[in-house]
């Protein structure tokens, strides 16, 4: 074989040998990928927590020359969790309530909430922990959730319309889809508003409470 028959041979063998490393790392480059997609898509059962979720609702009042007002307020301290059975459990301080006005925090403190007596309230249910955790990065889950609202003594059977979406391996978004609607009278605080209305100057202040939720929720 001369010598330019040598060369050739010799660069086909290379270019032969170059496809063929080309092939396995491609190869094992998918592979890392899908790897790395299923650790990252364990269904595996999760404790999910959230401090200090956004908890807001807002306040309907009607002043003596009859206008209406809306003033939004919200909770600046809470803790949520969901466990690996599914049990979700939410306690909210009451005595973080914030109007951004001083003199109406402490109303509703005194007169409303009654903190001193009723410092928290709770919110518990059952989700399926199982659904929550086979969603991937990017599903969004919607729910029509039972929940038991416990405040001022009493327990109030609601309906969350929640939406939750997956943004990454440790972290889910849960929100309300539209507000949760509470009314003072199935809370038996009509007294309580009565206070309120009295205290206040006003000719009444709305019985329907719309409530909005947003917590992020991470896991280990």
């Amino acid at each position: 074989m001369n010598m330019q028959k040598l060369l050739i041979s010799l660069f086909v063998i290379s270019a032969l040998n170059a496809c063929g490393q080309n092939h396995q790392d491609n190869v094992a480059t998918i592979q890392t990928q899908e790897q790395s997609a299923t650790e990252m898509l364990s269904t595996e059962s999760k404790l999910w927590q959230s401090t200090d979720s956004k908890i807001t609702f807002l306040i309907g009042k009607v002043t003596p020359k009859l206008k209406s007002i809306t003033e939004p307020a919200y909770f600046a301290k809470s803790s949520a969790q969901l466990d690996k059975d599914g049990q979700f459990s939410m306690s909210i301080d009451l005595q973080s309530v914030n109007t951004d006005i001083e003199i109406r925090n402490q109303r509703l403190k005194d007169w409303f909430f009654e903190t001193s007596k009723f410092p928290t309230a709770t919110v518990t249910g059952k989700l399926d922990s199982v659904a929550i955790n086979q969603m991937k990065i990017g599903d969004i889950l919607l729910l029509d959730q039972s929940l038991v609202l416990n405040l001022h003594g009493q327990d109030i059977d609601i309906i969350a319309p929640l939406l939750i979406s997956r943004t990454s391996k440790n972290k889910i978004i849960v929100n309300t889809r539209h507000p949760v609607i509470l009314d003072v009278r199935q809370m038996n605080m009509l007294n309580e508003v009565s206070k309120l209305v009295e205290g206040m100057g006003l000719s009444s202040i709305w019985e329907q409470v719309p409530i909005f939720f947003y917590g992020e929720f991470t896991t280990k």
